[in-house]
């Protein structure tokens, strides 16, 4: 593996581990939602949603960085 790749690889790992903290904490219901660094304080569908929203992109990310891994030549475990 070239040097350039090593970067990318470790680079995406790293990416990788980041949204997975972030993942799980909003997963598990520890994410604010603040707007221009403001706590802002929702009705609770619209609270709900946006969470839906954070946790599905965050979802999508982790996907993307796994696929960018594996597309690279990592063998991943699979997704618990």
């Amino acid at each position: 593996m070239k040097i350039e790749d090593l970067r990318a690889v470790t680079d995406t790992n790293t990416s990788l581990i980041r949204r997975r903290g972030a993942l799980a904490g909003a997963e598990t219901g520890e994410i604010s939602i603040q707007a221009g660094g403001y706590n802002v304080e929702l009705p609770g569908p619209i609270a709900e949603a946006v969470k839906a929203l954070i946790v599905s992109g965050l979802r999508q990310q982790v996907a993307d960085l796994r696929k960018a891994l594996t597309d690279r030549g990592v063998e991943l475990p699979p997704e618990a």
